[in-house]
This record gives structure tokens, C-alpha cells and sequence, in this order.
């Protein structure tokens, strides 16, 4: 006998709107000699690397705690950004995994969790928990992975669905440009090294990211 399958097409429970999250830039300079930039062996390659790493930890800062007054974006730790963490106390191993259970109440994926980097390895040193593990040096939590970051605050963490609850969109990526000519540069033959990057950092809802401490 034939048989006739029916397939409706079924509406998601999701509503949208639009909210701005404007790209800023994030950006640092300093002034050296003439001399140096000529003398020092690979100064300029060093500058590079390093202005490089400095503007990405400026970076971390703002995505983590930007307040969203122009310039800063708005960063996670920024009002209406998370949900406060409900586990009291102080941070451990039973309350992150209190705020996974939270963050999953949400219908949230728990993909990550972010602590200090002090805070990472005390926990890491001091738990006889059974859920806490590692694998060729890197943490897991109830088999969640864990990261550290020293823009996050001692004693916080950040139990997050970090692939579905933010995008870091590089609008223009971090470079680092020389300028013999900037002031009185030419007359004190001087050197300005900037470095830059402007991104955008929407985040998607209040309830992706449940903190606690911070």
C-alpha cells in the first residue's frame, strides 16, 4: 500500500534584534631613537613581535572587560553581556561545575571555561576532585576544556558557550608601522612605531556566559 509522508516545516524558538556593536580600534605607540632602529641587530623585528603581543593582550582586556564607551567595545564581563554565576562562595571546582549546570539550564552549549592564570594553576595544584583532569598539560573540568587568561580577574571565572555566544570580527588585522615623520621626529631624528587593530565583538545574548567573582 502506498504510504504519504507529511513533513512540516517547523519555526525555530528564536527571536533576533538588531543591536549595534560598533568596530573600535585598539592601538599603542612608542618613540625610539634613530639610532636604535639603526643599530640594534633585528630591533625592528623585535618591535614587531612585541607591540605585536602587547596590542593582543589590550585585546584580551577589552574582550573580557570593555565597557562599551567608545573607544572600548563591549566586553563579557560588560552589564547585560552574562548572567551572574548563582554557586556562592569561592571559585572551585564544585562551582564551575554548578555554573556548567546553569549555563546548560539555558539550553546553552558548555564549550569552555576561562579562569586567571593564578587561578588555573591553584586549582590545578590543590583538587583531589574527581571531574578535573589533564592531557599533555591542558585542563579539563567534567571533560570541558579550560583556559587561562591573565586579563580575567584572581578568584573569577567564566563558564561560557564561546562558539555560539560571541564572534570576534577583524575588521582590520594588528600591524605594526614606522613613521620617521610624526612631530618633532625629523628635528630629533626620532623614530614612531604604532601598532593597531580594529575589531568588532557583537555577543549574542545574556545568558551564553555565566560568571562568578570578577
Amino acid at each position: 500500500f502506498p504510504v504519504t509522508i507529511r513533513l512540516e516545516k517547523q519555526g525555530f524558538d528564536v527571536n533576533y534584534s538588531q543591536i549595534l556593536s560598533p568596530a573600535q580600534w585598539i592601538a599603542g605607540y612608542l618613540v625610539c631613537s634613530r639610532n636604535m632602529m639603526d643599530d640594534i641587530v633585528a630591533f625592528s623585528s623585535y618591535l614587531e613581535s612585541r607591540l605585536t603581543e602587547l596590542l593582543l593582550a589590550a585585546e584580551d582586556r577589552q574582550l573580557l572587560t570593555g565597557d562599551g564607551t567608545s573607544p572600548n567595545i563591549s566586553g563579557i564581563t560588560n552589564t547585560g553581556n552574562f548572567t551572574a554565576s548563582s554557586a556562592g562562595g569561592a571559585v572551585t571546582i564544585n562551582t564551575i561545575l554548578s555554573d556548567m549546570g546553569q549555563l546548560a539550564s539555558y539550553k546553552r552549549d558548555v564549550n569552555g571555561v576561562l579562569l586567571n592564570d593564578q587561578t588555573y594553576f591553584d586549582l590545578l595544584v590543590s583538587s583531589t576532585n574527581a571531574a578535573i583532569s589533564t592531557s599533555n598539560g591542558q585542563m579539563y573540568i567534567a571533560g570541558i576544556p579550560v583556559f587561562k587568561n591573565q586579563a580575567l580577574d584572581k578568584g573569577a571565572s567564566i563558564v561560557g558557550d564561546w562558539i555560539n555566544g560571541a564572534n570576534l570580527i577583524v575588521r582590520d588585522p594588528a600591524r605594526v608601522e614606522f613613521f620617521y615623520e610624526d612631530s618633532d621626529n625629523v628635528r630629533k631624528n626620532n623614530v614612531t612605531v604604532r601598532v593597531e587593530e580594529r575589531i568588532a565583538f557583537p555577543i549574542y545574548g545574556g545568558n551564553y556566559f555565566v560568571l562568578k567573582g570578577g
